[in-house]
C-alpha cells in the first residue's frame, strides 16, 4: 500500500509542468497604475508556488531599453507528500523611468528533484507607459486605398523614425514612409534614412490595411515658424482650427507658387485657383515656393 501512495505522489508531480502557467504567475502589478517621468516605477509579481519544499528561489532583473525583463526561479528539495500551492509576491524597483512605453516580462522557471536543467514553465508580460510631463495624443487615421499626407503638432517624446512607426509595424501594416526630400523607411528592406520625426514637416505613409497611428507627446505653438526651401516642401499643419487655403498661406502668398494635398488638389495664388478643401490637422502638405521663406499659418 505505501508503494502505491509514493506512485500516486510521483505521478502527480510529474504531471505538475503541464499544468497551465496561470497557476503559478498569477498577475503583474505597475505601481503605480498610471507613472509619470517623476514617479519611482515598482513591479509586482504574484503567482503560487507548487510544493511547500522550496530549497531554492532565485529573481534576476535586466532592463533593456523599454523591456524590464524579470526571471524567477525555483528548485525544490526531495521529499515525499502531497505538494501545497503556496502564494508568493515578488516586488521590484525600477526607479524613475524616461517617458515612454514599456513592457514587463516574466519568465518562471523551476527545477525538481530528479532535474538537471531547469524548465520553463511560461512567460507573462504587460504593458504600460510612463507619461512625460506635458503630455498630448494625436490619432492618425492611415487609408490603405488613397495616398495619406499627414502631419501632427505633437512634438513626441522620441522622435525616431521606426519608433514612432513601430505599432504599426508590429501589426505588419506599414509598407512605406518618405518625406519630402525623397528619403524613406522601409521596415521590410530594413532601411531608413529619415533623420528624425520634424514636426514641422510632412510625410508620406503607405499602409496595406486601415490603421492608425498615435503620437504622444508636448503640443507645439501653432504659430512655430516652418522654413521652406526653394522647390517643393512637405509643410505641416498646426492649427487647431480648420482654415481655408488662401487665408491660412496668406503670410508667403509672394512667394507661394503652388500647395498640394494628398488627393491632388491644389492651390495656386497667381490664378487666383483653389479647390483644396480647409486645411485640417493630421493633413500635410506640400508647398512649392520661389525661394527660401519661413512659413507661419495665418489663422485669422
Amino acid at each position: 500500500m505505501p508503494n502505491r501512495k509514493l506512485s500516486l505522489v510521483a505521478l502527480m508531480l510529474a504531471l505538475l509542468p503541464l499544468t497551465s502557467f496561470a497557476e503559478w504567475v498569477d498577475e503583474i502589478v505597475i505601481q503605480p497604475d498610471q507613472p509619470r517621468m517623476d514617479e519611482a516605477v515598482t513591479t509586482v509579481i504574484r503567482g503560487n508556488f507548487p510544493d511547500n519544499r522550496t530549497g531554492w528561489f532565485d529573481q534576476t532583473f535586466t532592463r533593456e531599453d523599454n523591456v524590464l525583463l524579470i526571471v524567477l526561479r525555483a528548485a525544490t528539495e526531495p521529499g515525499v507528500g502531497l505538494p501545497v500551492i503556496i502564494p508568493w509576491e515578488v516586488e521590484h524597483d525600477w526607479g524613475r523611468l524616461a517617458p515612454q512605453a514599456y513592457r514587463v516580462f516574466v519568465q518562471y522557471y523551476i527545477r525538481r528533484p530528479n532535474q538537471v536543467a531547469f524548465t520553463l514553465l511560461g512567460e507573462l508580460q504587460r504593458d504600460f507607459r510612463v507619461e512625460g510631463e506635458f503630455v498630448a495624443e494625436h490619432r492618425i487615421p492611415l487609408d490603405p486605398d488613397r495616398p495619406n499626407i499627414i502631419s501632427s503638432p505633437i512634438i513626441p517624446e522620441n522622435n525616431q523614425i521606426p519608433t514612432i512607426f513601430r505599432d504599426i509595424v508590429d501589426r505588419g501594416n506599414l509598407l512605406l514612409v518618405k518625406d519630402a526630400r525623397g528619403r524613406f523607411y522601409s521596415p521590410r528592406l530594413g532601411f531608413n534614412n529619415i533623420p528624425v520625426w520634424d514636426y514641422r514637416q510632412s510625410y508620406y505613409v503607405k499602409v496595406c490595411r486601415s490603421d492608425t497611428l498615435v503620437l504622444r507627446g508636448r503640443m507645439a505653438d501653432e504659430g512655430v515658424a516652418i522654413p521652406l526651401a526653394i522647390g517643393w516642401n512637405g509643410a505641416a499643419y498646426l492649427p487647431e482650427r480648420e482654415i481655408d487655403a488662401p487665408t491660412a498661406f496668406l503670410n508667403i502668398r509672394n512667394n507661394l507658387l503652388m500647395a498640394k494635398d494628398a488627393s491632388g488638389n491644389f492651390y495656386v495664388p497667381r490664378l487666383n485657383f483653389n479647390n483644396i478643401p480647409p486645411l485640417r490637422r493630421g493633413q500635410g502638405y506640400l508647398v512649392k515656393v520661389d525661394r527660401a521663406v519661413d512659413l507661419v499659418w495665418n489663422r485669422p
